[in-house]
């Protein structure tokens, strides 16, 4: 099962930055003229976004294409999350960010008279 596993990441397809701005260009004409279900529409957006080298390729360009995309899909009823590699990472509540720097709860931590 295991060499399995090696034989399909060694054969994943990876897309140059023209075929993967194409990829992007008709799916979104596909969904402007309705020809395409947004659960499609997403999953073929996921599939782009999950090829080992769309760090290397997605460039500002792509990304807000790609962003506007997955805004539609949004904006048709499905309830998803957003992408970190197009929209960022959210921010850490101040809270959350001061115990993983320090490591200590601050609820614990109390001062002495």
């Amino acid at each position: 099962m295991a060499k399995a596993k090696e034989k399909n990441k060694s054969e994943e397809k990876k897309y140059t930055k023209k075929e993967l701005q194409a990829f992007i260009s008709d799916v979104s004409a596909q969904v402007a003229d309705h020809n395409l279900p947004s659960i499609h529409t997403m999953i073929a957006l996921d599939h782009a976004l999950r090829v080992s080298n769309v760090r290397d390729i997605l460039d500002e360009e792509l990304k807000a294409q790609a962003r506007d995309l997955w805004t539609k899909i949004k904006s048709s009823g499905l309830h998803l999350s957003d992408p970190p590699i197009l929209f960022g990472y959210p921010p850490l509540p101040e809270d959350e960010g001061d115990e993983r720097m320090d490591g200590a709860d601050s609820s614990s931590q109390q001062t002495s008279a």
